[in-house]
């Protein structure tokens, strides 16, 4: 994907209180193009493939891993490309995608932050599919690479130059230049899948300041501070989106319970279908989470994406390997209604800027 399709960068500061914002304009204007450019990179990735095994399907609760997945469902869709095979890492089954994959299936492997050594299940998964299917096409969906260790990214360069077919997306600047400083592979920059969802309806906000704030490892440790709160005038909800409800847990149980005496395949629809419930699930549960604030302050990646779907303005936090960041400044820093913060306080007083301008009234 040709990186000129990355808006150039626009300084913001504070919201400016007589701009009214048309989040269908800057999407079309900031977002969209982009995602055409990498329609037109999987259509010529997956030339002559019409199916294709969709693998690591996320278990956790965590909302953004759902939204990437449905932006990746959405984007087959649109590629008129057929799941064949779905798989959850827990349950992969190397006999049944050999089979999808000598029938002529590519496999699709799921985008998000887990490219390295941050969370390391994930990237073991990803060896074991590139080290068993080396004569397979793989395409690795959009990441953020993260190596702490040099023994790691050896082997995974190993293991990658193993695989002639392999195409590996990455969604921001310093995971392109590390890809490409490290890895002897077809490489190519394309945003979040998330964004594949569109534009999204969402109810009336309750407060001012939703304040969604990463509970794992990933976490920037601001710390949260009730006399700052407090100071601020506004009123503020605090959570993180990793708690399933009850809906997904039902729905969560019920699958694994069906795969695990063999009475769903891997290679089934229904699989799939309920995989997309269960992802449906959990994306509706995180709107009804960030509609509740008029203004978004947060250090979740996905939980700025999902602001600027449903038309909320949100001030960013850094995580703690400087993922959200790097990924606005590839992709988001002309969205008219995102600002970035050094501290909760500066976050804060953003925040208040952007509940009493126009951007508050998308």
């Amino acid at each position: 994907m040709n990186t000129q399709a990355v808006v150039s960068a626009q300084k913001h500061e504070s919201f400016d209180p007589s701009v009214k914002i048309n989040t269908e304009s800057a999407f079309a204007e900031i977002i969209a193009p982009p995602l055409k450019a990498q329609l037109a990179l999987m259509t010529r990735l997956l030339n002559g493939i019409d199916t294709i095994a969709l693998v690591d399907y996320p278990v956790s609760g965590n909302v953004g891993d759902s939204l990437i997945w449905l932006g990746q469902v959405e984007l087959f869709n649109q590629l008129k490309k057929k799941v064949v095979y779905v798989d959850a890492g827990w349950h992969t089954n190397d006999a049944e995608l050999r089979k999808v994959i000598d029938k002529g299936a590519a496999i699709i492997i799921m985008g998000g932050g887990n490219f390295g050594t941050v969370w390391p299940h994930h990237h073991r998964f990803r060896e074991h599919l590139l080290q068993t299917f080396a004569d397979a096409t793989i395409i690795q969906m959009p990441q953020s690479i993260f190596f702490d260790d040099e023994k790691a990214l050896a082997q995974t360069q190993r293991i990658v130059e193993g695989c002639p077919n392999f195409h590996f997306l990455v969604r921001d600047f310093p995971s392109l230049n590390f890809a490409r400083a490290n890895f002897k592979t077809s490489i190519e920059f394309c945003p979040d899948s998330a964004f594949f969802l569109g534009l999204l309806k969402a109810p009336p906000a309750e407060v001012d300041v939703l304040y969604l704030r990463r509970s794992d490892k990933e976490s920037s440790d601001s710390p949260v501070d009730d006399q700052l709160f407090a100071q601020s005038n506004l009123t503020i909800s605090v959570t993180d989106w990793l708690q399933q409800n009850l809906t997904e847990r039902v729905i969560h149980k019920i699958v694994r319970n069906l795969i695990r005496f063999r009475l769903l395949k891997n290679t089934s629809e229904l699989t799939f279908s309920l995989y997309n419930k269960l992802a449906w699930a959990r994306a509706n549960r995180g709107i009804q989470i960030l509609a509740r604030g008029r203004c978004i302050v947060t250090d979740r990646l996905h939980a700025h994406v999902l602001g600027m779907l449903i038309g909320r303005p949100d001030v960013l936090l850094d995580n703690s390997i400087g993922k959200i960041f790097n990924f606005h400044e590839a992709w988001t820093q002309q969205w008219p209604a995102t600002r970035k913060a050094e501290s909760l306080e500066g976050a804060l007083a953003l925040a208040d800027t952007a509940i009493n301008s126009a951007a508050a009234e998308i």
